[in-house]
């Protein structure tokens, strides 16, 4: 299988990318086809998402900085809900890779300035050179008058994190799982779509082939 990714100039040239779950729970694992994609050109690529997972019960996972938890393959939690578990472990498993996947949040409630400095927090420490948002569906397309919203809070409270990190750092969003959602209205997406188009800011489409 091959994924199409649009040629985006930083993100060909980067050297190191980080991929975040922008609106929580199972985002991170749409991202997948895309991490294998550009491993595959040698680059490193680290993956990080925002949790709803109270962090208190993961045992042994790394504390970076306030709200931003390392979870890797041999963390320990009586919860059953704990995504980034799952993908580490089966990340390991699979690819023996052991490399943590980072969480924003979980334990606080969900705010644009103390997201920011989560990001900051983990930007600062891989120093990645593109940043590329998940959103596991297209509601993050959304702007908030259509009929249907999807679930839009922790897509917007990301973007306006993100919206705030230095301008240096390039940063794309990409939505995986067109029609995957039942409480959109595509209608309204397309048009969202067309007004990104008109203004420079629909970049491209990708899909995975044999």
């Amino acid at each position: 299988m091959q994924l199409n990714l649009p040629h985006l100039v930083p993100l060909m040239n980067a050297r190191t990318v980080l991929i975040v779950g922008m609106g929580g729970g199972f985002d991170i694992f749409c991202g997948l086809p895309i991490r294998h994609a550009l491993r595959e050109t040698g680059k490193t690529v680290h993956l990080a998402n925002l949790s709803f997972t109270d962090l208190k019960f993961i045992k042994e996972a790394v504390t970076l900085a306030p709200g931003v938890v390392g979870v890797h393959a041999d963390c320990r939690s009586v919860l059953q809900y704990v995504p980034e578990l799952h993908l580490a472990r089966y990340l390991r498993d699979s690819e023996n890779d052991a490399a943590p996947i980072w969480c924003f949040g979980g334990d606080s409630e969900l705010a644009a300035r103390p997201l920011l400095r989560a990001y900051e927090a983990v930007i600062d420490h891989l120093k990645p050179d593109v940043l590329l948002l998940i959103d596991g569906g297209v509601d993050s397309l959304m702007r908030g008058d259509e009929a249907e919203l999807g679930t839009i809070f922790e897509d917007a409270v990301s973007l306006a994190a993100v919206s705030q990190l230095p301008a240096a750092i390039p940063r794309y969003l990409a939505c995986l799982g067109m029609g995957a959602e039942n409480d959109i209205t595509y209608a309204h997406v397309l048009e969202n779509i067309a007004a990104l188009a008109g203004s420079g800011g629909f970049l491209g489409t990708c899909s995975l082939t044999r």
